[in-house]
This record gives structure tokens, sequence and C-alpha cells, in this order.
């Protein structure tokens, strides 16, 4: 049986990958170091200092045949954990879920320690921009998330402020009142537990618009039966996108990346491995140019106003 230690949970992917996992028969577990305050799923929690966290997951480490480390740690100096994971000979993957490889891409310490990491996955294609040697692994939608017969939810939409996008509130606000749209902007955060019935009291999803791929939200928002609209307008292929990021295909893509990475022999602990499904490539490169303004023109005729 195949062992996997995931560290962090970047918009509770990891939780989801986790379930998935244990699913199949692998032995999985995910460590974090705080709680997030939207309260994602999660196994263990330990609350300390980066340093003692960093020397607890070494340690614990040993016991796995893969190391799968969510978002580069840039806090701590030059990605030590990385190279510590590797002077250990881990087999490590890296996840980048957006933020850290946008902003940090350019830094030595970064390009040092992907290069020696053995996979390095992105959450959504538009990081091929930053990082082309990458695997896109899809974010996974939870089954929790599914439309609920409401009536009530028409001419209702939804929106969340975004510290990367400080003119989105203004602009989504000012497009609502021309589509006659009653808004909601939550002043504190959702409990994950709470989103799927939040969504389902909506018609619409403003998604966010400077950034070239949906959000897990946005996901979300369309297994919830929600229009979204997101840098490229409104998604007319609902469908299509939440086949792609289902939960039991993501996870037969992740495993066939550990056993490739594993050699497609036994593991530590000695069970036999298996071999599913087909890896995710991306060959588009993304376009970054979009402006705000641009990305919400249109919709107006969606709606009939």
């Amino acid at each position: 049986m195949m062992k996997v230690l995931h560290i962090g949970n970047v918009a509770g992917v990891a939780s989801l990958l986790i379930r998935g996992l244990k699913d199949r028969g692998i032995k999985a577990q995910m460590i974090e170091r705080k709680k997030h305050p939207y309260r994602f799923p999660s196994e263990t929690v330990v609350d300390s200092s980066v340093i003692s966290f960093l020397f607890y997951v070494l340690k614990l480490s040993q016991d796995y045949d893969i190391v799968h480390l969510h978002s580069l740690p840039y806090s701590l100096l030059f990605n030590i954990d990385i190279l510590a994971f590797k002077a250990l000979r881990s087999k490590l993957v890296v996840h980048l879920h957006g933020t850290e490889l946008r902003e940090c891409h350019n830094k030595v310490s970064t390009k040092v320690a992907l290069g020696i990491c053995d996979q390095v996955l992105i959450s959504t294609p538009d990081l091929f921009l930053y990082y082309p040697k990458a695997l896109w692994l899809p974010n996974p939608v939870d089954p929790v998330f599914k439309s609920l017969e409401n009536p009530q939810r028409y001419g209702k939409a939804l929106y969340f402020r975004k510290w990367y996008e400080p003119e989105g509130e203004r602009i989504v606000r000012m497009k609502c009142e021309e589509m006659g749209l009653e808004l909601t902007v939550p002043n504190s955060p959702i409990r994950y537990s709470e989103m799927p019935l939040l969504l389902n009291q909506f018609e619409v999803f403003f998604d966010r618009f400077n950034i070239t791929s949906l959000s897990k939200t946005a996901l979300e928002a369309l297994a919830c039966g929600c229009k979204v609209i997101s840098w490229r307008g409104l998604i007319k292929d609902p469908e299509k996108i939440l086949k792609e990021h289902n939960l039991e295909d993501v996870t037969r893509k992740l495993i066939e990346i550990y056993e490739k990475m594993v050699g497609h022999r036994k593991s530590r602990a000695g069970g036999e491995s298996v071999l599913l499904g087909s890896l995710i490539t991306f060959s588009a490169s993304p376009t970054v140019n979009h402006t705000l303004g641009n990305s919400l023109g249109g919709f107006v005729s969606f709606f009939g106003h």
C-alpha cells in the first residue's frame, strides 16, 4: 500500500485529495500548522512555530513514500524545507496554488526549490505562464456542492472581496445595478460547511477578473447551479468544466503521477501499486492582459437588460 503525506491544505484541496486517495486504498495523511479560518476539513493540526513544525514533519515524512507539499513556503528563508526534504531523499511533490508562484517565480530560491522537486503540480492552467514544466492537476470539486431547488435565488448575486482585486467590488456593484441584481458581499469568512447552502441562495456568482482561471469557489458555484461570470465573461460550458474537476477523475490522475514517481514499484509498506487514469496536459499559453472593465463588458445582454 502506497503511503502519502500531504502538508498544508490550501483552499481545502488537500482534504479532498486525501479523501479520494483513501477511497482507493492509499494510506494518506494530511497535516497542517494552523487551522484555516474557513474551517476546511482537516486531519492533524500542529499549532507550533514554523521551525518546530518543519522538524516535526521532516521526522514524520520518513514513514511515507511520497511527501506532497501544498504551496511554496516562501515565509521560510530560501525554501529551506524543500531542501531539507530532498536531503532526506524524500519523493517530493510541490503543489502550487497561485499567489506563491505568481509573486515569487523570478526569485532564485523559488527556481532552485522547484528544480530539485520530483514533481511540480499547478492547480490552474494560467500558472503554466510562470512554470511551464509543471503538470496541471485540476482543483477537485467536493460532491457536497450541488444545485438545490430554490426559486428565491433568482435576481441575486454574490461576490467575495479579494485583496488582489481592489477595484473588483466597485465595478461588480455597478454592473449589478445595471443588471437589476441584488448583490451580497460577505464581510467575514464563511465556513466551508456552510458554503453549499450559501451558494444555492444566488443566481449569479462573480468570480475574479484579473486572473485568467476560475477560482475553486467559482467551480463550487457552478456545481450549485449558479451562473458564473469570470474574466472570460459568462461561463457557458459548466458541465464540461465540472467533469474536468470531478473528484474521482482528479484522484485517478494524481495516483498515476504518484505511480510514475515511485517507478511502479511496491511501496515501503510492501503493497502492490496500480496504474490508473491518464495525466492532464495543457498546451495553450494563458493570456493575462485582460482588464477588469473589459471582462465585465457584454454581460448585460445575457440578463435581458
